[in-house]
């Protein structure tokens, strides 16, 4: 059975963290002002120096995505001291592509303002803390080369119990710039699946295995492109297996990847040369190293992808031997019934140590058609 390699978009109530590139992203979170964080109660008190840092603990179905801060430090506050007590958690809610609402909880700050009144040094202590306080806004990045920003306030900040002067509340503001990840965004409940769902209507986690065929005589065969020519093999075949869990990137962990049956079957035709000499080649890949995750906005992560160029000549002599990678990049899966899984030349593998005369990179090229083998249930690429 082909699998029906269609894209469904349906809305849902949800907040996931990915990267720009559409990857769900659940790890660390560092972020450093970018402008003076401020508080204006009782006093303005800039500090030209905060920092944030913890971690993506939770996101999903009707939740927002939640970091539990492990730091949250405010210094270089001029003749006033602040410190935080308790970093708190931060909520960030999507309501836009990749932007979103930030709410802070169990954050408290500390505030001692001095002052010197009628010659007597006099020092106002103030203590405030944040309840699903709103304090700002997430803006997300959209490209590779963007970080996502945390807008702040103007925040009401409410006031512990502490002195009589320090208000019922301060006024929080500022920016922060994220710095991990490099790229930050927030999508407003829509994720890749490839699940299937039951009797009842609940989704699957999906455990498959499937395959892909690109082979001689297809629409968009699979070839490596050189600068003195082509490699172009009769049958260019891949058997990969595929899982997702809810709310994390849908993995597809090649497990063989053979090109005219790998080492032990014919060379692949080629229109190169080498020193003037027409070639074949044996193409190897090694696919217990490729792992490729699908996120929210069609594109995938290739991790780890190496592959082996063997080239003879006519007498069968090995001429050169070339090796590619390991690369670790993005790019873009586009899907349609017809096509199933397109290599687009934007995956580029640079030459490992090989041969002074092998290319610098190759970009491989090709359509695979892609099918769900027996017993398992077809992986449908839908988004939710």
């Amino acid at each position: 059975m082909v699998v029906a390699l269609c894209v469904w978009a349906t809305p849902a109530s949800a907040t996931v963290a990915t990267e720009w590139d559409g990857l769900i992203y659940t790890g660390a979170v560092k972020a450093e002002d970018e402008s003076p964080i401020t508080l204006d109660g009782p006093a303005e008190i800039s500090c030209g120096n905060s920092t944030l840092e913890g971690t993506i603990e939770s996101h999903g179905s009707e939740v927002p995505a939640e970091v539990k801060l492990s730091s949250h430090t405010m210094s270089e506050c001029g003749k006033d001291t602040v410190s935080v007590l308790k970093p708190g958690t931060l909520e960030l809610t999507a309501t836009s592509e990749s932007d979103g609402t930030l709410k802070s909880t169990g954050t408290e700050i500390t505030l001692q303002i001095h002052r010197t009144i009628l010659g007597f040094p006099v020092t106002t202590h103030c203590i405030y803390v944040t309840s699903k306080t709103a304090i700002g806004t997430v803006v997300g990045s959209n490209t590779e080369e963007e970080e996502g920003t945390l807008d702040i306030g103007p925040a009401a900040i409410p006031t512990s119990e502490t002195d009589g002067a320090c208000g019922s509340e301060a006024e929080l503001t500022g920016s922060y710039e994220i710095t991990t990840p490099e790229t930050l965004a927030l999508d407003k409940g829509y994720k890749v699946t490839l699940r299937e769902k039951d009797k009842a209507g609940a989704a699957l986690a999906v455990k498959a295995t499937v395959t892909g065929k690109s082979n001689e005589g297809a629409a968009k065969p699979f070839e490596i492109p050189h600068k003195s020519g082509n490699i172009k093999c009769k049958t260019n075949e891949f058997t990969a297996e595929v899982t997702q869990n809810e709310f994390e990137n849908a993995k597809v962990k090649m497990t063989a990847f053979e090109l005219n049956g790998g080492t032990k079957g014919e060379k692949c035709k080629t229109t190169m040369t080498v020193n003037g000499e027409a070639i074949e080649s044996v193409v190897t890949f090694l696919p217990s190293q490729l792992i490729i995750e699908f996120g929210v906005l069609y594109r995938g992560r290739v991790n780890k992808w190496e592959l082996k160029e063997e080239h003879f000549n006519a007498k069968g002599t090995l001429v050169m031997t070339c090796f590619y990678g390991p690369v670790n990049t993005v790019f873009s899966f586009p899907y349609d019934s017809a096509l199933g899984l397109k290599w687009d030349e934007k995956l580029t593998l640079e030459k490992a140590s090989s041969s002074a005369s092998c290319d610098a990179e190759v970009k491989p090229i090709g359509t695979f058609t892609v099918e769900t083998s027996p017993g398992n249930q077809p992986v449908v690429v839908t988004v939710k």
